[in-house]
């Protein structure tokens, strides 16, 4: 279990934490052994700065490795502008449905997704997110790559600074893209 506290600490629930992803082999690691993963790419993702662009340029090299990518609300229109193919826009709360139905077979039909990576989902949504996945998907790794930490995640990141971050960050996906 982690020793990180959640980056709002009214967010834990229950005492199943997420594992700390600290060492960009770890993330690394986790997306190789996936076979069928997922993006799920939310509003944060463009946001102007260093985390949006440190995202942008993360779901851009993991969407190299063919995983598939979904857009959340508006931001459909500015992955497509920074060159990345969502297979879909939908609202967060309708992908965590359809994943937690054991019945569906994803938007390629090829299988309930094994992995799913989150990244750019406000903090207190991205929680309730990760609860229902939690609890609605025991079987399903959730790893989110945002610079706090989410207890409700598989595995997340620590609360970071942005550079310490935003290093681990791009030194993992670019290592994936290779």
């Amino acid at each position: 279990m982690a020793d990180e506290q959640a980056w709002l600490r009214a967010e834990t629930g229950g005492t199943k934490r997420a594992f700390v992803i600290n060492k960009p082999d770890v993330l690394t690691a986790l997306v190789k052994k996936a076979n069928h993963p997922l993006i799920i790419a939310g509003h944060e993702v463009t946001a102007p700065g260093p985390v949006g662009d440190t995202l942008i340029a993360c779901i851009r090299d993991l969407s190299a490795r063919s995983i598939q990518v979904v857009a959340t609300a508006h931001t459909i229109h500015e992955l497509k502008k920074r060159d990345i193919s969502p297979v879909v826009a939908m609202g967060v709360m309708d992908i965590v449905q359809r994943l937690c139905d054991p019945d569906w077979k994803g938007f390629s039909d090829t299988g309930s997704y094994d992995l799913v990576l989150i990244a750019g989902i406000s903090y207190s949504l991205c929680s309730v997110v990760l609860s229902g996945l939690k609890n609605g998907t025991p079987k399903t790794v959730t790893l989110t790559l945002d610079p706090r930490y989410h207890p409700n995640a598989t595995w997340s990141m620590p609360n970071m600074k942005g550079t310490t971050w935003e290093e681990l960050l791009h030194t993992a996906c670019r290592t994936l893209a290779e």
